[in-house]
């Protein structure tokens, strides 16, 4: 084992930890065709998003923006019924203008639909996250209906690490020369 994993590793490892973890948090969710959704907070980490719409196609755009930019990890489930012909599903996620993430691209849709799962952002202060969904059909009832739950999985808080003393590298030298000279005395070397 090398002096360094024994002396600078702990002392390295327990200066990372004690280091504050960057806050991350979202300012109010906001969407377009608000008259068409029901928006409903879900507590302070996370929004569902009700719909009913009489097109053929339509397409919604919720998001927020970081007030203190880290990671931000959603669990997402979007459920609904779009009708039973030509029916498409889509949901991506993008930050500002870039290009879009596709969480679902569903077409030949039938009845209800189900899908779910997590994605991760990496937002700066100011930055937006912008959430696409929606979909189409050819029916003649047109009606389409579903719900786009987003929750954010909040890391419990972390412990600081008090760091624990460790005898200076200095110090260090100085007793094992003397530890050297001592044996070497011992021995009759010296």
């Amino acid at each position: 084992m090398s002096v360094f994993s024994r002396i600078a590793a702990p002392a390295l490892f327990a200066a990372m930890m004690a280091l504050p973890v960057q806050a991350a948090t979202l300012g109010p969710w906001s969407s377009t065709r608000s008259n068409e959704i029901v928006l409903t907070a879900i507590e302070d980490n996370g929004a569902s998003f009700g719909y009913r719409n009489t097109s053929y196609s339509v397409t919604y755009i919720a998001n927020a923006v970081a007030t203190e930019g880290g990671e931000f990890v959603f669990d997402w489930s979007l459920n609904g019924n779009h009708g039973t012909k030509s029916v498409t599903s889509s949901l991506k996620w993008a930050i500002n203008n870039t290009t879009p993430k596709v969480l679902v691209d569903a077409t030949g849709l039938s009845g209800a639909f189900r899908y779910s799962g997590t994605f991760t952002a990496i937002l700066k202060a100011g930055e937006k996250l912008n959430i696409t969904f929606g979909g189409s059909n050819l029916d003649s009832v047109r009606l389409m209906t579903g719900t786009l739950t987003l929750t954010e999985k909040v890391a419990p808080p972390v412990a600081p690490v008090t760091p624990v003393p460790l005898i200076s590298s200095g110090a260090l030298l100085v007793s094992g020369l003397g530890a050297f000279a001592a044996l070497r005395r011992k021995v009759g070397l010296g």
